[in-house]
């Protein structure tokens, strides 16, 4: 059997591993435990690695990398990384893993938990080949998974062999990447509280619907609202929260509450302030002001075009649970079906 070099790179928690294997065999490894300077000792743990190991950057094969959910900034490090090295050495191969398919690596438990902080956790169902992506849930329902078994990530715990077998499992069956795409869930502090500040309650003023409508008409066009959609007989069932620029509604999120349930009724984002994370920030907002009002499930109607809304929705927890067929009569989606989608809460 020839040589074949794999590095692994894991900065994803406060412990931080880098792995050399050799053939599937740890043959030099560096972990630091507890230290949250990722980005000043990674550089120094990985040439002492590679120094202890008596080879080169030029001989390794394959490149790994833990993509989260977990320490946004230890994210990003081990990301940077790996995609400086296959800058230099673009022939070499890839493989992307989660920190809590680690998890499940090390425990064998298919439903995986890692505290999330401000009383959140992620959570990945890992069953094979059919694994969910990543989510964020809450602590209630997370303490239900644990009473039901599930396994929850602890720093303590030496996850050097399971990274090794992990990814070695990973290169048998040739499960390579073209790209390592972060998997966040969480984001930044500084821009969770920004988002926080920025998204308001509507009370429906006269130039708050005039916003409404245009957010409306520039989005969904066909589909789009009406003045007189807006002329509610009572509001106490309605949550409306916007997003304001320069005292102008730039986004806009509705749901309507009934007892214990609640329906997404239009959530849209002007053009010009997309990618900015304002939707996702709207329907955070939503979910929890649901949860403020005892609110156990939030169900919505999304175009089967709509690619990037149906991905936010997904991480955002929503599963797929039906389909209504023509459901829009004038899409501009290019799909007039529309996929059913709920949260439980």
């Amino acid at each position: 059997m020839s040589d074949k070099y794999v590095l692994i790179i894991d900065t994803v928690t406060p412990n931080m591993y880098v792995v050399l294997l050799n053939n599937g065999e740890i043959v030099a490894q560096k972990t630091e435990l507890g230290n949250k300077n990722h980005s000043k000792i990674l550089t120094k743990a990985t040439s002492e690695v590679l120094n202890d190991s008596g080879i080169g950057f030029e001989q390794i094969n394959i490149f790994a990398c833990d993509i989260g959910p977990g320490s946004f900034t230890g994210i990003r490090i081990g990301i940077a990384a790996l995609k400086g090295y296959l800058t230099v050495f673009p022939d070499a191969k890839t493989i992307a893993f989660t920190s809590l398919e680690l998890l499940n690596e090390k425990t064998g438990s298919s439903d995986c938990l890692m505290d999330a902080g401000k009383d959140l956790y992620y959570y990945q169902k890992i069953c094979g080949t059919n694994s969910a992506q990543p989510v964020l849930i809450d602590s209630e329902k997370a303490h239900d998974y644990i009473k039901n078994g599930a396994a929850v990530f602890d720093d303590k715990d030496d996850f050097s062999q399971s990274l090794c077998s992990l990814v070695s499992k990973k290169i048998a069956k040739k499960n390579f990447v073209d790209e390592l795409t972060p998997v966040y869930l969480r984001k930044p502090q500084a821009q969770e509280e920004r988002e926080n500040k920025i998204v308001k309650e509507i009370t429906f003023l006269d130039n708050e619907i005039d916003d409404m409508l245009e957010i409306e008409k520039r989005c969904f066009a066909g589909e789009a609202w009406n003045r007189s959609d807006f002329e509610f007989p009572s509001k106490d069932g309605l949550i409306t929260l916007g997003i304001f620029e320069e005292k102008k509604l730039v986004a806009y999120g509705m749901i309507y509450l009934a007892d214990d349930e609640a329906d997404l009724c239009t959530i849209g984002v002007l053009p010009e302030w997309r990618k900015r994370g304002y939707g996702n920030a709207l329907m955070t907002a939503l979910i929890e002001a649901a949860k403020k009002r005892n609110v156990k499930k939030i169900t919505l109607e999304v175009s089967k075009g709509n690619e990037n809304a149906i991905k936010m929705y997904s991480a955002l927890g929503f599963i797929t649970v039906g389909e209504r067929k023509n459901y829009y009569k004038n899409s501009n989606f290019g799909n007039n079906s529309a996929f059913i989608m709920t949260l439980d809460l």
